[in-house]
């Protein structure tokens, strides 16, 4: 891919490896039904040490797709994981040892992402195939918001009274940002209670990933077919990525450790 700088002063190019960017002591694998976890040891490795993984899909059906993760930053052993065909949402007590079946309120409800809410015990989102929803009894009962606009045509099969929301995002800050089936990203700045739209992407694409610098000065969004674009103002204005071309971007990721840094994952390859 040719290289060029985004007016945000960030270069884009392919990768042909993954890159690890964190430590991470817990993941979910998006393979059938399957959920790893990392065997705790004590004291912690070091980043540059290789992570042992151990299956967590106890209670997890064996054929479903595991889509979306979160975990309660202030109790680690509180879990949530949604599956796919058909939709279902899980929770452990456990740090993912074992899994039942929670949130009656999501059945058959597609849940693409889950976010656990910062520095408020319990209080989790989720952002599913017609609008989002809250939990503030750790994905025990949901309730939808309805602050997100309405949807045009409901997918077959599924329940729908809003736009998707596909990505769900945490500044330091405690501000909350979602991305879906709308040309605008979302923020909160109530912890999820209420949202307001921010400004529109100049292609006009839905929007299916958002990162969000350490510091809170930047914020990346990835769209569903017309690249990756780039805001410094808060979201308010946004230029496009002239490094990645018109595709699906459906990932993003900073470095924690330096906001001119990020990751992009699109159709085929990460960059």
């Amino acid at each position: 891919m040719a290289r060029g700088a985004m007016r945000c002063g960030m270069r884009w190019a392919n990768l042909r490896a993954w890159r690890s960017i964190l430590p991470l002591l817990l993941a979910v694998i998006l393979g059938v039904g399957c959920a790893l976890r990392t065997t705790p040891t004590a004291p912690l490795p070091s980043p540059s040490a290789p992570l042992e993984w151990q299956p967590a899909s106890a209670g997890l059906p064996a054929a479903r797709p595991v889509l979306a993760f979160a975990a309660d930053l202030t109790d680690p052993a509180l879990m949530l994981a949604a599956t796919i065909a058909p939709p279902q949402l899980y929770r452990s007590l456990d740090r993912g040892a074992s899994w039942q079946p929670a949130g009656r309120e999501l059945e058959r409800r597609l849940v693409h992402a889950l976010l656990a809410v910062p520095e408020a015990n319990g209080i989790f989102l989720a952002g599913a195939s017609d609008g989002l929803f809250r939990s503030d009894d750790g994905g025990v009962t949901w309730r939808a918001i309805p602050d997100l606009p309405q949807p045009i045509v409901p997918p077959q099969g599924l329940e729908r009274q809003g736009r998707s929301v596909y990505a769900l995002q945490a500044a330091a800050d405690g501000a909350l940002y979602l991305a879906g089936e709308d040309i605008r990203p979302w923020r909160s700045l109530d912890q999820g209670v209420t949202w307001q739209p921010l400004g529109a992407l100049p292609a006009g694409a839905a929007l299916l990933a958002l990162a969000v610098s350490a510091d809170g000065s930047r914020l990346l969004a990835g769209s569903d077919g017309a690249g990756l674009f780039s805001s410094d103002d808060g979201g308010q204005t946004w230029q496009q990525a002239a490094d990645v071309p018109t595709t699906f971007v459906a990932g993003l990721w900073f470095d924690p450790a330096d906001n001119r840094l990020a990751y992009a994952r699109k159709i085929g390859r990460a960059s």
